[in-house]
């Protein structure tokens, strides 16, 4: 009998090995199979319990803070709080010396009970990470304190919620960088960033200088922070969301941080030529860049800031042009300066580009993989002519094409409304059109009264049976690293399990979502609809829901549904 427990306690001890349980440990998505492993001996306990503690994420309205965080608190490395208030802090915090990521979300906590966590030695020594959205703290109240006492932040990204804009000073922004010499990555979103003359708002001298503080030549022990640092940031993401900011203020800034990979500006009202056409010479390496409503900029700006300078010349993977004043002309210049690099193009909601310009793009941009359409003035013409005219035909594996050509449709319409056979004429167009891409893997499109068509699908014949029709190109290859993720971009898909039986002659689409589709699903053309999408891994509905039998027959299908109105992605703005 002893013989044949022997096996089972040794695999038992084995599994209580902290590098077994390291290596395990990282591949478990939900905490209840952790704190099942604790449950199973003493030895199990001691090793799974600082893995059950490590990432703790709270909903104020769902969840209790557990009395036992004051004994394990010091195991939590990161904490995900949502709608926090300052008595649930103050219940949590205190207990979590070894904090290393913060992120509070739409939460009305104030300096008050933040800023005696921040100033504390063993929180500026851990911290790596804080993202917040808040309501009731300011941008001069807290920059100057994560400047001067969480010095070792490498990702900050800040949402202020006020009904105004946050204002703070230049210089508190230029010490920030300063001080936090590791920070990667800085988001601020609502900001007011005010010239140091201009006399509005504080400065942070006082909470920098001040106190027990130390000055900007040494760091909260006393290290020297080295000449390097002092010279250039480490910045590589700057990403500066709805921020007035003045081409001086930016100049600076720049100056400061040769090392960016990604810049991106939200709505901005003072950014202007004068500061974009420096960007290739401050920022060499930049190869992602977004702009929003670039109202202040015009076509001659954005030529120049593509075709670079003597020096330099930028090579951009990323680019987002959303919005007026994006027009043809600057498309253009897209096309025929950034041709052989650019990966993603986003023009969503940029009314003034027409097909003049995307045929340009099509044509020459031979390396793009996601082209995001959604609100311009492009029509299904583009989706015409010869495979030649498309350069870009084996790579791209994104498209969003959302009321491209498709004639919206009320949620009760007549059947004989002319726009339906206007839809289906249209949709004959892109359907061959999207059948000669053999890397297309997301797909975001309109299909107002095309029930029918929906259901059967790409690549298959007139009877939506699933016959195989198109021959598919080479894999297609991840090149996404140093490439920002657009929020209004589709998900990437989920790897396909290794059972999944996909030809490879079909449209692979592992990603959908449906704009415009409000007539129900039956049992019966649901099946014949997973069954003409075989690679489908994601879908997205707009405009209506599924019902609970269909929910069941996506997850045996395995299958993610997700309802754009739920989403954090706007796909749908």
């Amino acid at each position: 009998m002893s013989d044949i427990q022997q096996p089972k306690n040794i695999a038992i001890e084995a599994l209580a090995l902290p590098e077994i349980v390291n290596a395990i440990a990282q591949h478990i998505r939900f905490h209840w199979v952790l704190a099942k492993a604790c449950l199973v001996c003493k030895a199990w306990k001691g090793a799974w319990t600082p893995f059950l503690w490590r990432n703790l994420n709270f909903n104020r309205t769902e969840d209790e803070i557990p009395s036992s965080i004051r004994k394990y608190g010091y195991h939590v490395k990161s904490l995900d709080y949502h709608n926090p208030e300052d008595p649930h802090l103050e219940l949590v915090l205190p207990f979590c010396p070894n904090l290393q990521r913060l992120v509070l979300t739409d939460t009305f906590i104030t300096m008050r009970v933040l800023a005696p966590f921040l100033k504390k030695n063993h929180f500026g020594r851990t911290l790596r990470s804080i993202e917040l959205e808040v309501y009731a703290i300011q941008a001069k109240e807290l920059l100057p304190i994560l400047a001067k006492h969480c010095r070792h932040l490498e990702y900050i990204d800040i949402l202020f919620m006020q009904p105004d804009m946050s204002v703070v000073k230049h210089s508190v922004l230029m010490r920030l960088l300063k001080s936090c010499s590791h920070l990667r990555e800085l988001a601020l979103a609502r900001v007011s960033i005010v010239d140091d003359d201009d006399g509005d708002g504080d400065d942070g001298t006082e909470e920098i200088m001040g106190e027990e503080g130390t000055s900007d030549g040494t760091d909260e022990e006393g290290e020297e922070i080295d000449d390097q640092s002092r010279k250039q940031s480490r910045l590589e993401i700057l990403d500066l969301g709805q921020t007035d900011q003045s081409d001086k203020s930016l100049l600076e800034l720049l100056q400061q941080c040769s090392n960016l990979l990604g810049i991106y500006f939200g709505l901005n009202g003072k950014l202007t030529d004068n500061f974009i056409v420096k960007i290739p010479d401050l920022c060499p390496k930049v190869d992602s860049l977004s702009f929003y409503q670039p109202l202040g900029l015009t076509s001659s700006g954005i030529a120049q800031l593509l075709q670079g300078t003597p020096n330099n010349c930028l090579e951009l993977r990323y680019l987002k042009l959303t919005g007026s004043p994006t027009n043809d002309q600057m498309v253009k210049q897209v096309a025929y300066s950034q041709a052989q690099s650019l990966v993603t193009l986003n023009l969503q909601r940029s009314s003034m580009v027409t097909d003049d310009s995307m045929e340009a793009i099509l044509k020459y941009c031979c390396r793009l993989k996601s082209l995001l359409l959604k609100g311009t003035n492009v029509t299904p013409a583009i989706m015409q002519g010869p495979q030649d005219n498309w350069g870009c035909y084996e790579t791209l594996d994104q498209l969003d094409i959302r009321g491209i050509g498709i004639l919206s449709l009320p949620r009760l319409y007549d059947p004989e409304d002319w726009r339906i056979e206007n839809n289906r004429e249209v949709f004959k167009i892109i359907k061959r059109r999207i059948e000669m891409l053999p890397n297309l893997e997301r797909l975001a499109m309109s299909f107002f009264g095309l029930r029918k068509e929906l259901i059967q699908g790409f690549g298959n014949d007139d009877d939506g049976d699933g016959r195989e029709s198109q021959e598919n190109g080479t894999e297609n290859d991840s090149e996404k690293q140093g490439v920002k993720v657009d929020h209004d971009e589709l998900p990437p898909p989920p790897p396909l399990p290794p059972t999944a039986n996909v030809s490879k002659k079909r449209v692979r689409l592992q990603v959908l979502s449906i704009q415009g589709m409000v007539d129900k699903f039956s049992a019966e053309d649901f099946s014949i609809f997973l069954k003409n999408y075989p690679s489908l891994r994601v879908l997205m509905l707009s405009g209506g829901r599924i019902n609970s039998e269909l929910e069941h027959m996506l997850r045996v299908a395995n299958i993610k549904y997700q309802d754009p109105r739920e989403m954090i992605l706007a796909l749908d703005n």
